[in-house]
């Protein structure tokens, strides 16, 4: 890695391909970027650095922040800064380094590299700092922090390909709305071994952001190819309604939405992750995918999640595989909605599904709190689904847990092509709940525990539409409205309208009730973003 190191001539006189450059002993984080940019320089078409030395190097990979900062330096460009000795940052938490930051993405160029984050809190001023393609944030224990209210911490920016963001907490203290912006149209990013938390909404109602949604990533639309791995979200509150238009309180972990016009950002992958304290219960969702509608080939895979106040994962576009994700439920009474009326149950769902060609399998649903459903398939009996497989899942909520009215898992929509097989359910009335004229239905090999009353059973209410009566004597008449849905009045109690809350209607005896009146839960319509 000696910069002395002269190439000889003959090796431009052959593509990149043909050098391999595996280089041991580059024991930080710091030597290892220097030797990533050393062998991009010298035209290395592959790269392996590690920290392990003699007698065999080559027996294990580097963890934590090291491999997600060699990944992301190997995919950017072959430049290398440190913004503290190269770019004038203090990192002493109290510094504005800001416009630190500004001049190593500038020096950089299009040709892009790695920006070095040493040891040290970067106090940072939010909507100012955006990622560019081709270049790799490295952070070897390193905070960058919001110095002032404000939208969004650090972005990638629109149209890139080839960033990452790779060891570095993220921390709004407060008072960012969102840790990062992936904005629209991106390629190929890297967010590894990072820490999003402490997001919420600004307290003053004149601030222009008082009713914009927290989330600690928001993943516009148009892109592809983008992986969080290894990477923790925590702390993100709304504690302000989404306005007007939506008068709840809506939170997200992780939110992919395309904004108008923008097509699904495909090939998203989430693994090996932890989520913990999405809230409040409105809409306090730690995964959430919506607002499109080509197949999004999202994947969310072996990642924790706790403390997501009204779901786990949410997926409103087709095309997602959930596995092997273990989901808590660690209320007991004690997780309500702010803005809705009172509820009988600790969480509304572990998962739902409100879109097609989706997979859930190899998931632990636990804890000591019940759900309205641990896992739903489908948001109206009017808007059906198809191609949905729940297999070898473990579902079950707490043995002291209000489980009355309860389903493990339960279809509010017909479904063609329902694969419901080999879970093990236990803990709640209905163990697994069909709809109506689905098709295709495979319930084989499931295992009931001895808590489950009612292990399986069709229940639902078809969708109906009203033609209208016309009287005619002089005039017409119409008695009914022309052309609506309606939903009979035996639906049970409970039933949600759009994707959001249950609707609480009139008591039914097939699936018993949990609350004896419709004023004892939330109506809600519509979806819960606006």
């Amino acid at each position: 890695t000696s910069n002395s190191y002269t190439q000889p001539s003959w090796v431009n006189s052959y593509p990149a391909s043909r050098f391999w450059h595996l280089v041991y002993n580059a024991p930080s984080v710091s030597a290892m970027l220097t030797t990533v940019s050393l062998s991009k320089q010298r035209g290395a078409g592959w790269i392996y650095v590690t920290p392990d030395v003699l007698p065999n190097p080559w027996d294990t990979l580097p963890t934590g922040g090291y491999w997600g900062g060699e990944l992301a330096a190997v995919n950017a460009g072959p430049g290398l800064l440190n913004v503290k000795t190269d770019a004038g940052a203090k990192g002493d938490g109290v510094t504005d380094d800001t416009a630190a930051f500004q001049t190593a993405f500038q020096s950089l160029g299009p040709a892009g590299g790695s920006l070095y984050l040493p040891n040290g809190t970067y106090q940072i001023v939010p909507a100012t700092l955006q990622v560019p393609g081709n270049v790799a944030v490295v952070g070897d224990q390193a905070t960058v922090r919001a110095s002032a209210i404000g939208s969004s911490l650090i972005d990638v920016q629109s149209g890139a390909a080839n960033a990452g963001v790779t060891g570095v907490t993220v921390d709004g203290t407060n008072l960012a709305v969102i840790g990062m912006t992936v904005w629209d149209g991106v390629s190929n990013v890297l967010l590894w071994d990072d820490v999003f938390q402490n997001f919420t909404q600004p307290s003053d109602p004149s601030n222009g952001l008082y009713n914009n949604v927290p989330a600690a990533i928001h993943v516009e639309g148009n892109g592809n190819g983008i992986i969080v791995d290894s990477s923790t979200i925590k702390n993100v509150v709304a504690i302000n309604t989404n306005g007007p238009s939506w008068p709840h309180k809506v939170a997200r972990g992780i939110w992919i939405n395309g904004q108008s016009g923008q097509a699904t950002t495909k090939n998203v992958t989430i693994r090996n992750s932890t989520f913990n304290q999405v809230a409040p219960m409105d809409d306090g969702d730690c995964i959430v995918i919506q607002d499109t509608t080509e197949p999004a080939n999202l994947t969310i895979a072996n990642n924790s999640f706790n403390y997501c106040h009204k779901r786990a994962i949410k997926i409103q576009v087709p095309g997602v595989t959930v596995t092997n994700n273990t989901i808590n439920n660690p209320f007991l009474g004690d997780n309500h909605f702010d803005t809705y009326g009172p509820f009988p149950y600790d969480m509304y769902s572990a998962i739902a599904v409100y879109a097609s060609n989706v997979i859930l399998s190899g998931n632990m649903i636990s804890g000591i709190g019940s759900f309205y459903s641990g896992v739903e398939a489908g948001a109206s009996e009017c808007s059906p689904l198809s191609s949905i497989s729940i297999t070898n899942n473990s579902v079950q909520m707490g043995s002291g847990s209000n489980q009355t009215g309860a389903s493990l898992i339960r279809a509010f929509a017909p479904v063609a092509g329902f694969t419901v097989t080999g879970n093990q359910l236990d803990y709640a009335q209905n163990g697994i709940v069909l709809f109506p004229n689905s098709t295709n239905v495979d319930t084989s090999g499931n295992t009931f525990g001895p808590h489950v009353t009612i292990p399986l059973q069709t229940y639902g209410t078809p969708c109906q539409t009203t033609t209208p009566t016309i009287t005619s004597t002089t005039t017409v008449t119409a008695t009914s409205t022309p052309t609506s849905t309606a939903t009979a009045t035996s639906s049970p109690t409970l039933t949600p309208t759009g994707t959001d809350t249950p609707t609480a209607t009139a008591t039914d005896t097939a699936i018993p009730t949990a609350t004896p009146t419709a004023s004892a839960t939330p109506t809600v319509t519509s979806t819960d973003t606006p």
